[in-house]
């Protein structure tokens, strides 16, 4: 369980608290407690930090060939092979004039391939890779310490995805990566997502699940046991995304606003939200003169907030949301060629809007930069700037990186006490038997080395992986 005791403010059976109607004792309360004729509200939990940043990589020579072999009658993998057409020529013009006419690349392609999006070198805490229909999952950058978060997508448009519970829990391991994110599209069901998160949950305390609905969906409520975040598609595909579901519009009709609507309504707080854009459209957007969207995304993950109007009813979108997330640029004709330049400067968008609001969090520079260049300075050369606190050590070393870590994961911890929270556990209490369980097997035969406390932080070692010079 999620939670076993309740606090923040309590409504009149009937009433309205923090804009969602208590109907009854037990019913209608979303993630919410009911005694008597009063439906107590539990205070929204902190943001994740640092937030989630980044998004889906569907591109691959073997992700996603199902679906392109449906539309191509020949898959990409295939038509590499072939010899005889002469000289070699680009792809058939589509893909070619989506680059100089929608998205004005400087530099047109006539051939280009498909590689994976979202690196950690852009500053991406999360990556989402999935199968899409394909027969392997899609490629990363860099390997799956180098974020923060890392989710294996199962489900989609277009896919068969009705066996995914068969090898998922596998694929989770085998990749390394976190938990899972749920596509509810393509046989994946809301249903099986929560079952399946059930016996996960036992087995493999420190996972944690995305729920991704359609905007027209009817809302999953945010429960104790269910999923732990959610990142609608607040999009449509190229072409037909924005302006109309654009949120920066204001439009009262707009679906997108109406699924964050119906998701509040359904207990989801912020700050486990993810917002979400699809980034062909939005890059064809600004790159034609219109980049409102991107920034207000980046701007909601801070201390941000604005007044929309939907359907004739007032909802302010109030940060800080969870995260914001893309799905990746790519072609959808021909051989579905993907545009990573164009999710990398999209992105940049995102953050310029979070450094206005505060919204990257905590943590998030340690994401910037990775490998061999973290122990050295501007120049190339071995730092030799001290330790903060510990004059002796070289902030370059493993040694003060480690004790930072500690420090960092100390704070954190304490802060999650403070919030009536499980440390390492966000959506536990502390009073409950899991986060009791929790601790106690986190804390046994453990001192107090950062190397453990980070294990039972994350359950890997992305962390020790690191020597990042501390933001001033």
């Amino acid at each position: 369980m999620k939670g076993e005791t309740w606090s923040g403010s309590c409504c009149i059976q009937g009433g309205w608290s923090n804009g969602v109607q208590a109907i009854g004792e037990g019913e209608g309360c979303g993630n919410r407690g009911c005694a008597l004729n009063h439906c107590c509200v539990k205070d929204d939990p902190p943001p994740p930090n640092p937030r989630i940043l980044g998004g889906w990589t569907d591109c691959g020579d073997g992700s996603g060939i199902t679906s392109l072999e449906s539309r191509m009658g020949q898959t990409r993998r295939f038509r590499l092979k072939v010899k005889g057409w002469g000289q070699p020529k680009g792809p058939p013009p589509n893909c070619t004039r989506e680059e100089e006419q929608a998205l004005m690349f400087k530099d047109v392609m006539a051939q280009r391939g498909r590689e994976p999006s979202y690196s950690h070198e852009w500053g991406a805490t999360a990556i989402l890779p999935g199968k899409f229909g394909g027969g392997t999952l899609a490629p990363i950058h860099g390997v799956a310490t180098d974020y923060r978060y890392f989710w294996l997508t199962f489900g989609g448009e277009d896919t068969d995805s009705t066996s995914w519970m068969d090898t998922a829990e596998n694929d989770i391991v085998k990749a390394g990566a976190h938990g899972a994110a749920f596509d509810i599209e393509g046989g994946v069901t809301p249903k099986d997502m929560h079952e399946w998160i059930q016996d996960m949950r036992a087995k493999h305390p420190t996972w944690t699940y995305v729920y991704i609905p359609q905007a027209a969906d009817k809302m999953v409520a945010y429960t104790d046991d269910g999923p732990d975040y959610v990142a609608p598609m607040l999009y449509y595909s190229n072409h037909n995304s924005y302006p109309a579901l654009d949120i920066s519009k204001n439009n009262e009709k707009s679906e997108s606003i109406n699924a964050l609507l119906k998701l509040h309504k359904a207990g989801w707080p912020a700050s486990r939200t993810i917002l979400t854009y699809q980034s062909f459209d939005a890059c064809r957007s600004r790159v034609h003169g219109d980049n409102g969207l991107l920034p207000l995304l980046g701007k909601l993950m801070g201390d941000h907030s604005v007044m929309m109007h939907v359907y004739g009813e007032a909802y302010a979108l109030k940060g800080p949301y969870a995260g914001v997330l893309g799905w990746p640029a790519q072609c959808g004709e021909d051989d579905q060629r993907c545009w990573p330049d164009a999710d990398k400067a999209n992105l940049e968008e995102v953050q310029k809007g979070a450094q206005e609001s505060g919204g990257s969090g905590p943590g998030s520079a340690r994401f910037k930069t990775t490998g061999p260049a973290l122990a050295a300075g501007a120049d190339g050369e071995k730092s030799t700037e001290p330790c903060p606190g510990h004059p002796n050590i070289l902030l370059s070393s493993a040694s003060c990186q480690s004790k930072l870590d500690k420090a960092v994961l100390n704070k954190e911890k304490s802060d999650s006490i403070q919030q009536g929270l499980c440390p390492g556990h966000p959506n536990i209490l502390l009073t409950s038997p899991a986060c009791t369980e929790s601790r106690s097997s986190d804390e046994k035969g453990i001192d107090d080395g950062a190397d453990d406390v980070a294990r039972a932080r994350e359950a890997e070692t992305w962390r020790r992986a690191r020597q990042v010079t501390p933001q001033p």
